[in-house]
């Protein structure tokens, strides 16, 4: 799998929304419906994710408990995160690293993000 991105949000609608303009982008997108799927998929795919996109507000596991377990365990993938509240978070976590997409978004805005998350690793492919 090359440009995987594990899509994260518990509203259907929505992860089907961002899964289709990851894919008409060219990437392979697959989902997870919670944060406790997700770690479970990226712990069985063994690397084979090259970044994250979940959604902040989810019951169980949210998008920063999320990301703070794939910082421990997966330290090398980029997440984004994405939320309808503005980016205060960041102040709080600033050692999550992550990028954030405001809600709602135009398919432009996570293409961005999407992009400069995965430059480091061209470059780093590049010089290889």
């Amino acid at each position: 799998m090359s440009n995987t991105t594990l899509v994260v949000d518990d509203e259907p609608v929505i992860r089907h929304l961002i899964m289709a303009v990851l894919r008409r982008d060219g990437f392979e997108a697959i989902e997870a419906e919670s944060g406790v799927q997700a770690l479970e998929l990226l712990r069985k795919l063994c690397g084979a994710v090259e970044f994250l996109v979940s959604d902040i507000k989810m019951p169980i596991m949210d998008g920063i408990a999320l990301a703070c377990a794939v910082r421990a365990e997966f330290p090398a993938i980029p997440i984004i995160l994405v939320s309808g509240y503005a980016d205060v978070v960041r102040a709080k976590h600033p050692e999550l690293n992550f990028e954030f997409v405001q809600k709602p978004f135009l398919p432009a805005t996570l293409l961005g993000v999407v992009k400069k998350v995965m430059m480091p690793k061209k470059r780093t492919a590049s010089a290889d």
